[in-house]
């Protein structure tokens, strides 16, 4: 496994910011019904203009599934391993940490590892991550506060959102 190239072919769907009243919080979801595999290797689905609120409006991800090839290493705090933080450069900086994204193309789906935490941040294999650019919203920001946004680091290689 390889941090991205440029010729990386990233698969590219749409998702929004969704306000969940039993969480009190915006998440972020698809925009589209569908399973993930709808979405070929490679592909770009644009987001749409829907009539929603700027909060909720669809915006650009890549997708982390066996079929797209496309692991992502969220590092969220100084406990994120040392030495994959050293074999990987950084994609994109996020508000806590970085986005490490991983060609896993020859990884066989057998071995695709499962979404979740590790130490000092997360495993991104069964979603999407928001591109540069997106807007993320919390409880605070539905109260008129403006968005944060991705931004990119200073070798970043991945797609910006339009």
């Amino acid at each position: 496994m390889n941090t991205i190239s440029d010729t990386f072919p990233v698969t590219i769907i749409p998702w929004r910011n969704h306000w969940d009243e039993s969480k009190g919080a915006f998440v972020k979801k698809f925009a589209r019904k569908g399973k993930v595999t709808s979405y070929p290797a490679g592909s770009v689905t644009r987001p749409q203009p829907n009539g929603r609120s700027r909060q909720e409006r669809e915006q650009p991800g890549a997708l982390c599934a066996p079929h797209t090839g496309l692991l992502v290493a969220e590092a969220d705090s100084a406990d994120f391993p040392g030495d994959l933080a050293e074999t990987l450069t950084p994609n994109v900086r996020s508000a806590r940490g970085f986005h490490y994204w991983i060609d896993a193309r020859d990884v066989a789906e057998e071995d695709w590892p499962s979404q979740g935490p590790i130490r000092g941040g997360d495993v991104k294999s069964a979603g999407f991550v928001p591109l540069a650019g997106c807007e993320h919203w919390s409880p605070a920001r539905r109260r008129g506060q403006a968005p944060r946004r991705k931004g990119t680091g200073a070798g970043a290689r991945c797609p910006r959102a339009p």
